[in-house]
């Protein structure tokens, strides 16, 4: 279905504002179909001097486990005064409920740490929810490059 495959590349993709199309667990792994992905010109597989978007992508994270779910609410402005950090809801999600929650959704933040700890924020709605996870490692797949990334030339 898909015609490239990058893996494990964590620094070489940007996923902000990548629309979640559909989330499908399948064992511990976990698909996500995005809309998009952009493909940093430190991609392997990208062979142009500067990043590209590409069509629908497919990230596949392997033993997805997941640490900690919150919604991140915004701070009142009594709170900044304070100098208050955050304010967060944890959330108790079961596979199914996690799914639900990705689905639709923006992608704001997507990183890997060394560790392969992942951290995902996600917009639902006016909802800003926050994954905290692991995973074994990742690829994501896509069929071309379809057009320079947003950033690209962005002064």
């Amino acid at each position: 279905m898909y015609n490239i495959t990058s893996t494990n590349e964590k620094e070489t993709f940007s996923f902000h504002d990548c629309f979640i199309l559909e989330a499908e667990y399948k064992d511990n792994d976990i698909d996500i179909l995005l809309s998009h992905v952009d493909v940093l010109e430190t991609n392997s597989k990208n062979h142009t001097d500067c990043a590209k978007q590409t069509d629908k992508a497919i990230m596949k994270i392997y033993d997805f486990r997941i640490n900690k779910v919150y919604e991140q609410l915004p701070l009142s402005n009594e709170d900044r005064k304070h100098n208050k950090k955050s304010n967060k809801i944890v959330l108790s999600l079961n596979k199914y409920e996690i799914k639900d929650v990705l689905n639709n959704s923006i992608i704001m933040y997507c990183g890997f740490e060394d560790d392969n700890a992942i951290i995902l924020e996600i917009l639902q709605g006016k909802r800003l929810i926050v994954f905290e996870a692991m995973c074994t490692s990742f690829d994501v797949k896509w069929n071309e490059f379809v057009k320079d990334s947003w950033f690209v030339n962005f002064k």
